[in-house]
């Protein structure tokens, strides 16, 4: 590994650190009950979907090239949570066509 690869990876992994540091006390809670965490980019081609195992934090990280990510919309604008069961979350990580 070069030292700018190396450099990169301890970034994205003090970027990671401090966006998990930040993160609201209730969905820290909220991950002992085994839920997922889906966060769409502004421009719905990028989609992370955070949870916890018995181990730790997992992140899958998905982005489209040429499709975009259909997300629900929120019930509330100064809550942007929207509940979605499994079958969502697989037609979400499916994408739709541009």
């Amino acid at each position: 590994m070069s030292t700018g690869q190396l450099e990169r990876s301890t970034r994205q992994l003090e970027w990671w650190t401090r966006w998990l540091a930040q993160l609201p006390h209730r969905l820290v809670l909220a991950t002992r009950r085994r839920a997922l965490f889906v966060f769409a980019s502004k421009r719905g081609n990028r989609l992370k979907v955070l949870w916890f195992d018995d181990n730790g934090y997992c992140l899958l990280y998905k982005r489209l090239h040429q499709a975009l990510f259909e997300v629900p919309v929120a019930d509330a604008a100064d809550r942007p949570l929207a509940s979605i069961d499994a079958c969502t979350l697989a037609m979400i990580l499916r994408g739709v066509a541009r």
